[in-house]
């Protein structure tokens, strides 16, 4: 019987038609999580695959050890990727000043994509509650994330202040750390002469990003006696003539013992040291990375001083094209003493490949110092739990560093901050209109204009574990499943999303008994190629799982069954490092191991579709290979359940794989051919009870890495074996299984080890024509036992004709094969 191609969409259909994935309101041993919602731009890739086949195992496990299970699906809006997308989608020039129209293709971009990332989900075989899915930007999120942005503003725990941000100049919007690659450049970098005020001597400067020069307020040493020979002097900064102080500070890194610029608009260092130093402040560059006409500076309270106009020749150059204008300037003036080939960083988006800029600009932050004090202490006190205890380490250094969070975003694609502003610039903030007269006691006839920014994405992942439940209502599934059990995401995000995730749980839900997100968190890889390489375009590596499924990326149509089933074994056998080499032909060994699943449960069924008394734990077993394997059996249950509790899924992997592919198909299936040919009534049904016992447990215990075809061999013993027409799913079996109880017997396993040997070692030496074995006995005794008890198994394994045991250790000629022992 061959399987049916593509079967893996039926059994899906199986389980969608039978409302497999429904979970119960009951509060009795429940077990949850959130899928991290996957951007709605476009494919997922094998990043994707391998975190959710992880969450699908585990998900079908503990429903498998009678949990009622919640995995929560979500999309997120994915504010700024998303706009991109769009955007070079349709042209850039057709939404200019159009927002309306942006909007409106958006969604319609979003609805379409919803059917692919879902089916690409379900074709993977998650255990999902399709019905639950929440997108970020649905009716009732935009509910959550407003009430969350109030509820912190309220709290004084969100301002709006100017300060130094990523500037995308492509996008002209703030973006995030995680936005923003580098381009490691060789550029000039050169020493210059500054003229000293009120003197004919100069001090050399080194400068390594000219086009930011104009922006120096001071110059800074931070070797103490470079300082003191110009202690209490003054600068003239090159081109407009700007004085600017000279000044020490030690933390200055870059410097190298040098005198640099302190340019405090464009770096957030040196903006640091500016309010520390009660320096000026000054932004040269307008929103589209261009120099601007006229700047203002302003002073460390970022406070309005004057306006200064820049030289006309450089008004309106682009970064690059100011850099080569700055540098005629200054070859002009004949100030540059030296120069030299650099290294330089060049920041970048990495989803636009725009330059970024560090611009000093008006935005909305969140207050992350007093937010923090629970994110540590729920890890320190292991109320949150790192399964893999190196990350916490990471965890704790990430966030003991960690800023005010940026919150704001200058696009039209994501959640409007619900702030408006008077003609005075006084800020409300509030759910609409209505709500702010009310709430400020305002005057009806003053006009509100509302803020055009939008909140980082993050802002809305952030509330993810609660909002998707029906936060902030108190819904019987927020009762049921918050917090969640785990949160399995990659390393890369542990700052971005799971920081945040606590910090905003634990203030948002203070008020409940358990304000946290999430009891433990598994961190996973970064999936690269076979030879260590990290997957990119660039590097023409990327593997796409969906191609991998549609056998695209296979050798040919034929080896196309159990690839779905595979790929997930392959990747759950992957050891979870920080970086995971992923070689897809893997895949054929596992499709291998599917295949030869399929084919011993046929045999099995077949073998068993007229069993007279199928009653696993009322025969009386009788057989050694019978007790052997249900030993073996015991073990490998007990130990893979042991290693899945620790997350140490490639160690299981091993183990299920050695034994059903060595032990119960290599030694045990072939010894009960033996019995069903030799014998007609004696043993049969002792064996046909502990194959089903056997084959029943070992799908159960490989269904939540293999679904589809355990679920369909769990079908055919069904309707075969027990001739039950209306079966339920393999899911509702229990994986704790109840044990056929067999005393270990340590001599019995070696009985068996020492059978296998001889098999194997007399294996090496049959020869066509040869079909009579001489065992000559002379040290190892050991064997001698097994050749006399199991003198017909091995005939019948070894396909031949008769067995001696020679004790005159002499050797027989003619068609014996001699084997000394």
């Amino acid at each position: 019987m061959k399987i049916e191609k593509n079967f893996e969409i039926s059994i899906y259909n199986y389980w969608e038609k039978n409302n497999i994935f429904k979970n119960k309101n009951s509060n009795n041993n429940n077990y949850s999580m959130i899928l991290p919602p996957p951007n709605i731009t476009g494919k997922l890739h094998i990043g994707h695959t391998f975190q959710q086949t992880i969450m699908d195992f585990l998900i079908r496990f503990n429903k498998m050890n009678g949990k009622n299970v919640l995995w929560q699906p979500g999309l997120d809006h994915a504010g700024i990727a998303t706009q991109i997308l769009i955007e070079k989608k349709f042209n850039k020039e057709n939404f200019k000043n159009n927002k309306k129209f942006l909007i409106k293709k958006t969604k319609s971009f979003k609805n379409e994509l919803d059917i692919s990332i879902l089916n690409q989900m379900k074709s993977l075989g998650n255990f999902i509650n399709w019905k639950n899915i929440r997108f970020t930007m649905d009716k009732d999120f935009k509910k959550s994330v407003k009430y969350a942005f109030i509820k912190l503003y309220n709290n004084q725990l969100i301002y709006k202040d100017k300060k130094i941000v990523n500037w995308d100049i492509k996008l002209k919007t703030a973006i995030s750390d995680l936005e923003v690659s580098y381009k490691n450049i060789t550029c000039d970098s050169f020493f210059i002469k500054y003229k000293l005020l009120n003197s004919n001597k100069n001090v050399i400067v080194f400068v390594n990003e000219l086009e930011k020069i104009l922006g120096t307020t001071a110059i800074v040493t931070n070797n103490i006696e470079l300082f003191n020979s110009f202690k209490n002097n003054k600068a003239i900064l090159p081109i407009v003539n700007r004085i600017i102080p000279i000044i020490f500070d030690k933390h200055v890194n870059e410097s190298n013992g040098n005198f640099i610029n302190l340019i405090p608009g464009h770096n957030i260092n040196h903006f640091d040291l500016a309010i520390k130093h009660n320096l000026q402040i000054i932004d040269i560059f307008s929103n589209n990375g261009k120099i601007k006409k006229y700047i203002d500076i302003i002073d460390k309270n970022k406070k309005f001083i004057y306006i200064m106009k820049l030289p006309k020749i450089l008004y309106n150059l682009n970064i690059t094209n100011c850099r080569k204008k700055i540098l005629d300037l200054l070859n002009s003036l004949n100030i540059i003493e030296k120069k030299i080939s650099d290294k330089l960083n060049i920041p970048f988006n990495n989803r636009n490949n725009s330059y970024v800029i560090q611009k000093i600009t008006d935005q909305w932050f969140i207050k992350t110092n007093t937010l923090l004090k629970n994110s540590i202490n729920f890890i320190k006190n292991k109320k949150i739990k790192f399964i893999q205890k190196n990350y916490e380490k990471i965890y704790l250094k990430y966030i003991s560093s960690m800023k005010d969070w940026c919150i704001s975003r200058q696009i039209w694609w994501g959640h409007r901050i619900p702030a408006w502003y008077d003609k005075d610039k006084n800020i409300y903030v509030g759910k609409n209109k209505k709500d702010l007269f009310n709430k400020y006691n305002l005057n009806k006839n003053i006009k509100l204009y509302k803020d055009k920014n939008v909140l980082d994405t993050w802002f809305s992942s952030s509330i993810f574990s609660f909002a998707s439940l029906g936060w902030p209502k108190k819904t019987l599934k927020f009762k049921l499943f918050h917090p969640t059990n785990i949160i399995i995401t990659g390393y890369d995000i542990i700052f971005f999303w799971i920081s945040r995730m606590i910090m905003m749980t634990s203030f948002l839900l203070k008020d409940e008994k358990n304000n946290i997100p999430f009891k433990k968190i598994y961190i996973t890889g970064l999936i690269n190629d076979k030879y260590g390489k990290k997957m990119s375009k660039s590097n023409n590596n990327v593997i796409d799982p969906i191609n991998i499924i549609n056998g695209k990326l296979l050798n040919n149509n034929k080896k196309n069954y159990y690839v779905i089933d595979s790929l997930r074994m392959t990747l759950l056998s992957l050891n979870n490092s920080k970086n995971i080499n992923f070689n897809i032909n893997n895949i054929y060994n596992y499709k291998n191991f599917c295949n030869k699943l399929w084919n011993s449960s046929l045999y099995i069924i077949n073998n068993c579709k007229n069993i007279k008394k199928c009653n696993f734990y009322k025969i009386k077993i009788k057989l050694d290979i019978n007790k052997w394997i249900i030993i073996e059996l015991n073990e490998i249950i007990k130990n893979s359940i042991f290693f899945i509790k620790k997350y140490k899924f490639n160690i299981f992997i091993n183990l299920i794989y050695n034994f059903f592919w060595h032990k119960f198909c290599d030694w045990y299936i072939e010894m009960t051919k033996f019995y069903f040919k030799k014998y007609k009534k004696k043993y049969i049904n002792e064996i046909k009870n502990v194959l089903l016992f056997v084959i029943i447990n070992i799908i159960k215990l490989l269904h939540p890495v293999i679904p589809f075809i355990t679920e369909k061999i769990w079908i055919l013993i069904n309707n075969d074996i027990f001739l039950k027409k209306k079966n339920k799913s393999i899911i509702f079996q229990n994986i704790n299984y109840k044990k056929i109880t067999i005393d270990r017997d340590n001599i019995l396993k070696k009985k068996i080890i020492y059978l296998q040997e001889l098999i194997i070692l007399t294996r090496k030496y049959i020869k066509k024509g040869k079909n009579i074995i001489n065992y000559i006995v002379l040290n190892d005794k050991k064997y001698l036992y097994i050749i006399k008890k199991y003198k017909n198994i091995m005939i019948f394994l070894l396909k031949i004709d008769k067995i001696y045991i020679n004790f005159k250790k002499k050797n027989i000629k003619n068609n014996y094969i001699n084997i000394k022992i």
